[in-house]
């Protein structure tokens, strides 16, 4: 690309709108009760009415390390020669270094995802909330994100 005198003009016309864009509000942050400080959130938080009441809540870890259903640091401890886990991954899918995590993760699908019926299960025992993972450490997005096919 060959630079032009019209290219630089209209790079030099959209640095002040960039330079507005990036700008900080001028308002800052709104105080509130507690400050950015571990002795002031433990003092000063209150959990919500609805959870300090609920007496059984899910938190849901579901990914792709459960397509081996070896738990959930199959991710790491599939790479350590040695541990069972990777004894398990070398026997069933190949050898890491050819078949890895990465490979595990095109393998988990939703195709028997049933929210509604789960949330019924839960509900019938007596949770009162559910949670679940929406992106991975990994950052693997555990939904149907435009990232990740």
């Amino acid at each position: 690309m060959s630079l032009t005198r019209r290219s630089v003009l209209a790079g030099m016309a959209a640095l002040p709108m960039a330079r507005a864009a990036l700008a900080q509000s001028p308002m800052g942050l709104a105080r509130g009760p507690v400050e950015p400080n571990w002795p002031s959130l433990v003092s000063n938080y209150r959990y919500p009415d609805w959870f300090r009441d609920a007496k059984l809540g899910l938190w849901a870890h579901w990914g792709p390390q459960s397509v081996p259903e070896q738990g959930d640091w199959y991710g790491r401890f599939l790479y350590m020669q040695g541990h069972p886990m990777y004894e398990h991954h070398r026997r069933t899918y190949g050898h890491p270094t050819v078949s890895g995590m990465k490979d595990i993760q095109n393998l988990w699908t939703a195709d028997r995802w049933d929210p509604e019926a789960l949330i019924a299960r839960y509900k019938k025992v007596g949770a009162r909330y559910f949670m679940a993972l929406a992106n991975h450490h990994d950052n693997l997005d555990c939904y149907d994100s435009r990232y990740h096919a």
